[in-house]
């Protein structure tokens, strides 16, 4: 670990919190303890930036010499104080940096599914992976939630502009979106509009939002409902015969298998 110059790190390309993310009371906080400590207890991850990032790609101030991996957070709260930062430097190539920051956002708080969809889009627009199911595949991640934050990422600015923040799409809003955007491209975009105004004077809560916006569209809601826990997210459905369908967007360890199967047990013999 090295203590480095907050001015000499810049954020990577592949950044994947919406910026109001580092304006939250959590960030605030954030900023308060490290002030506290004298600097960020827990280190961040850099790379040396290589000869082959873009110029340009790596966005910050003055002269840099180094590449967030993750810490993004950390490292703009050292910044704001203008204390050095603690990082650990470990050189890595793009697929490596790219991997590890998704593993390392997952592991602690999860993305949303536009901050997800961002992240992806970018590396496949970037060339990093042949294809949704190749970035899947070297990120262990059920190929349908890929593509399902990628189309969220994706929906015209004014859909995203009538959430109160983008982060309130939810995943299983995806496809109804999607399918609204392609029937009725302006009318969709012409609600969004007017929502977004009504959103401004009034909150007006995400899944009214988006029940309009498909509605107006002719297009059906939501086919599915989605659990997102820490270990994995689940989404279920219930088909017109009344049976159930639940899938999982990774394997699940035995253990936590063997739990499942235990309440489903408790819970059919009530």
């Amino acid at each position: 670990m090295r203590r480095i110059d907050a001015r000499s790190i810049g954020h990577s390309r592949w950044a994947n919190r919406i910026h109001e993310d580092a304006d939250t009371p959590e960030f605030q906080e954030l900023k308060a303890s490290i002030q506290r400590a004298g600097g960020n207890v827990q280190p961040i991850k850099v790379r040396p930036i290589p000869p082959s990032v873009p110029a340009g790609a790596v966005a910050a101030q003055g002269a840099l010499q180094f590449e967030i991996v993750f810490g993004h957070r950390r490292h703009r709260a050292c910044l704001e104080l203008g204390v050095p930062v603690n990082a650990i430097v470990a050189s890595m190539d793009d697929l490596q940096l790219f991997a590890e920051m998704d593993r390392e956002n997952r592991a602690h708080r999860a993305l949303s599914p536009f901050e997800q969809g961002q992240m992806f889009k970018r590396a496949l627009d970037a060339g990093l992976f042949a294809s949704v199911r190749r970035l899947a595949q070297e990120l262990t991640i059920d190929v349908s939630l890929v593509s399902k934050s990628i189309g969220i990422a994706s929906l015209p600015e004014p859909v995203h502009q009538a959430f109160s923040s983008p982060n309130d799409i939810q995943y299983r809003w995806a496809r109804p979106l999607k399918t609204a955007c392609a029937a009725a491209l302006q009318r969709t975009i012409d609600t969004a509009t007017r929502l977004k105004a009504q959103n401004s004077a009034a909150s007006v809560r995400p899944s009214r939002i988006f029940q309009m916006l498909v509605s107006e569209a002719g297009v059906q809601g939501e086919d599915a409902q989605e659990v997102c826990g820490k270990q994995a997210h689940a989404a279920f459905k219930i088909d017109r015969r009344g049976r159930l369908a639940i899938w999982f967007d990774r394997r699940l360890s035995e253990a936590l298998v063997m739990r499942l199967r235990t309440s489903l047990e408790k819970l059919l013999n009530e």
